[in-house]
């Protein structure tokens, strides 16, 4: 039993290329009307020939010639840069289509097929207002993303297909657009340029010299409880020096947390006047590592702790995507205890 080249579904007939309803639909795409039968695909394929400019095609490249056609014409609904590489690999088949073609010589079906490209239409077509959206800056308009959307871009099922991955890419850059400009708007404003940052392709190392972010780390309970257990094992001496993988400084919850989970925190100490000045470098590699259970987030504040673990459960998915990109983070300064 064939196969319908548009919806992929069986149908009866082993030399149509169509089902009798996708016909309808692709005849109606050039203008035909009234298709009552499967007999209508000649009418479609010399229809297409005659746009083409290609007639006295026989039957099979006649089939060729529809099928490319009607690829290109659905992959120009989706108004994605990403998908221009599989429009010029249709467009190149297209216009070498001749009279004496073979089915070996078009490279294009081995990239997408029109059941393919079907599906990228209809894809994009269920969230094209959130593409527009964004393409107005309209951030504020889609805060509240369907959790359809999120599911698809981040369903391993899409990724793992080379024609729908960059469409999934596309939307999970998008969405996690929203999550910096949501962080924003609820201050948590080192979340927000950390995940921004990693959004680039290539983004460069992070030194952060901040004093609201130094300053918010010198507040944190993490941080003080830290820096006097170090303290404490170093009373008795005079001077000390902690080197990278010795200490290790882990924040729990809130802006610093989302942003920062163990970092190494290495530093050079000397008592004067019975008070410590410290040198402080803290270092971490922006990255989502591994799949963090609810509880390893749970705080005080619930809500937010549940974000976190979102968060970084869909980080892991975009870094696999290649749509979050790692980068080190050093922040250092300089404190009198």
């Amino acid at each position: 039993m064939n196969k319908c080249s548009l919806c992929n579904k069986k149908i009866s007939s082993d030399n149509a290329s169509f089902g009798l309803n996708c016909l309808k639909k692709v005849c109606s795409s050039v203008g035909i009307e009234d298709i009552k039968n499967l007999k209508g695909e000649k009418l479609l394929n010399k229809e297409i020939q005659k746009i083409c400019k290609k007639q006295g095609l026989n039957n099979e490249i006649s089939k060729l010639l529809t099928d490319r056609y009607l690829t290109l014409q659905l992959l120009n609904e989706v108004k994605l840069e990403e998908y221009d590489k599989y429009r010029k690999s249709v467009k190149e088949d297209l216009d070498t289509i001749n009279k004496i073609t073979t089915p070996k010589e078009l490279k294009s079906f081995k990239k997408i097929t029109l059941s393919q490209a079907n599906e990228v239409n209809k894809k994009y077509k269920k969230y094209k207002s959130i593409f527009k959206k964004i393409e107005d800056g309209e951030y504020d308009a889609i805060q509240n993303i369907s959790f359809n959307a999120v599911n698809f871009a981040f369903n391993m099922y899409y990724i793992k297909k080379p024609y729908m991955k960059d469409l999934n890419q596309k939307l999970q850059y998008i969405i996690l657009k929203v999550v910096v400009f949501i962080a924003k708007q609820n201050e948590l404003v080192f979340t927000a340029k950390c995940l921004d940052h990693a959004l680039q392709k290539k983004p460069k190392d992070m030194i952060v010299t901040d004093d609201k972010i130094i300053n918010k780390i010198k507040k944190s309970s993490k941080f003080v409880s830290k820096i006097n257990e170090i303290l404490k094992k170093h009373k008795n001496q005079k001077s000390f020096s902690i080197k990278k993988g010795e200490e290790y400084l882990i924040f729990e919850n809130g802006d610093l947390a989302y942003s920062i989970h163990k970092a190494d925190i290495m530093m050079k100490g000397k008592k004067i006047n019975k008070k410590w000045n410290l040198d402080i470098t803290i270092t971490d590699t922006y990255d989502f590592t591994e799949f963090k259970k609810l509880q390893e987030y749970i705080g005080k504040d619930i809500p937010m702790s549940v974000a976190g673990a979102a968060l970084n459960n869909i980080g892991i998915l975009a870094t696999s995507s290649k749509v979050v990109h790692p980068y080190e983070i050093t922040i250092k300064f300089n404190m009198t205890v």
